[in-house]
Formats: C-alpha cells, sequence, structure tokens
C-alpha cells in the first residue's frame, strides 16, 4: 500500500509541474518566455530572441507529459508507469545536458536552474526502481500484485 501511495506521489511530481508549465506556456507564452521561472530570473528569455512557436510547442509537450503522468497516476499500470517515467528520464536528461552546455549569465541562476532540471530526473529514476518487483526479476502486470 505505502508503495503505490509513494508510486503515485512521484507521478504527481512530475504531472503537476508539467501541467504548470505547460498551461502557462500555451496560454501565455510570451509571459512564460520572460518571466520564467519568476521574473526576476529570466532563465528563458535568456537563451535568445522571443518565438511563439517554440514556447507554444514546449507547453504542448508538458501538457502531454502531465496527461501521461496523470493516466499512470489514475492506472498504476507497469508499463504505462513505467513508459512515463522513461519518457520524463530521457527529455530530462536531455534537457539538463543542453543547459549544462548553454549557461546562463549568471552562476547563481546556472546552479538552480540545473539542480531544478535534475529533480525530475531524479524523481523518473525513482519511480524507474520503485516500479519493479521486489519479489521477483520479472515485474508483475498490475502493482496491486506487488507486496
Amino acid at each position: 500500500m505505502i508503495h503505490k501511495v509513494l508510486l503515485r506521489s512521484l507521478l504527481s511530481l512530475l504531472a503537476i509541474s508539467s501541467l504548470l508549465m505547460g498551461i502557462w506556456a500555451t496560454l501565455s507564452p510570451r509571459s512564460f518566455f520572460m518571466s520564467f521561472p519568476v521574473p526576476t530570473m529570466h532563465w528563458v528569455a535568456s537563451a535568445g530572441p522571443y518565438e511563439k512557436h517554440l514556447v507554444s510547442d514546449f507547453g504542448s509537450l508538458n501538457l502531454a507529459m502531465a496527461t501521461l503522468a496523470i493516466f499512470a497516476i489514475y492506472y498504476l499500470e507497469v508499463t504505462l508507469t513505467r513508459a512515463t517515467a522513461a519518457g520524463f528520464l530521457v527529455y530530462g536528461v536531455l534537457h539538463v545536458l543542453f543547459h549544462l552546455e548553454n549557461r546562463l549569465p549568471s552562476s547563481a541562476n546556472q546552479l538552480l536552474q540545473v539542480t531544478a532540471l535534475l529533480v525530475p530526473v531524479f524523481v523518473a529514476i525513482s519511480i524507474l526502481m520503485l516500479s519493479r518487483s521486489r519479489s521477483s526479476p520479472t515485474m508483475p502486470r498490475i502493482f496491486d500484485s506487488i507486496e
């Protein structure tokens, strides 16, 4: 039971963060571009000129990832849960690598940004590790069979 609660909690972290970014970037792309994560930091605006299409696509991607995570939370089925975590892991690792190569002007902001970007990576890894069966090397079909 605690196992399921922990998995749902971790998936919820991914869903909520993606939902918040996705709604903001989709409904108000210029505001997202100029003010993310907070108006004084300008993490996105420091990357180059504003491009509505790019920011809107980023918002749509995050809404899609949030949708996937919400389905995984609801059904808590092994394959769906692991696929969701794997998707967030691939997206997160590539996002971190981009920002390690393309640094922010401020070292403090760079450290905050990379730290923030590593959170979903570690959450996704945790989900993948927790979604393995504790009793056998093969995975059960649904988490109900995990003791």
